[in-house]
């Protein structure tokens, strides 16, 4: 009797720690994505796709809802999470590719990978004609912002991370 208790008891132990591990593991699939936007105090703009934490490649797209009162909108492409200090990006290094209203090739909500621009910190504008590179594999991380008609910070997403 006494050794069937104890072999319960071990049983019990080995199933409550499997049960312990196995909440404690966390995938990509099971990640939540950030919510907070990227400049604090400003209205959140939604990221559509790709999902945070997905798996892309050069064909997929960048989706996002811009409200109607977004008179200038940016989306930048970074190779580290996008950090901002009151209106402006600290890690600018970071910031790679992107594209900007008033370029030709800018859709409102919708931009394609072929579309991005390489970024330019010396001008703090993005290269035109399309300078954008060879995609390489890697992690990044994508944001987008607006300004209203007076050219005020008043909308960001949150900086959702992509593997390419």
């Amino acid at each position: 009797m006494k050794h069937n208790l104890r072999q319960l008891i071990h049983r019990f132990v080995f199933f409550a720690i499997l049960l312990l591990l196995a909440s404690c593991a966390k995938t990509n699939d099971s990640e939540p994505p950030p919510n907070s936007p990227i400049f604090a105090g400003t209205t959140a703009i939604t990221l559509k796709s790709p999902a945070h934490a997905a798996t892309i490649n050069t064909s997929n797209n960048f989706n996002y809802e811009l409200p109607a009162e977004v008179t200038y909108a940016v989306i930048g492409i970074f190779n580290a999470n996008v950090v901002t200090s009151d209106s402006t990006i600290s890690n600018e290094a970071n910031f790679l590719y992107g594209s900007r209203t008033g370029m030709s090739d800018f859709v409102r909500g919708f931009q394609t990978q072929a579309t991005l621009h390489g970024y330019d910190s010396a001008t703090k504008n993005f290269k035109s004609p399309n300078s954008s590179p060879a995609a390489s594999s890697g992690t990044y991380y994508w944001a987008v912002w607006g300004y209203d008609q007076f050219g005020n910070l008043t909308h960001s997403s949150p900086a959702w991370r992509f593997v390419l």
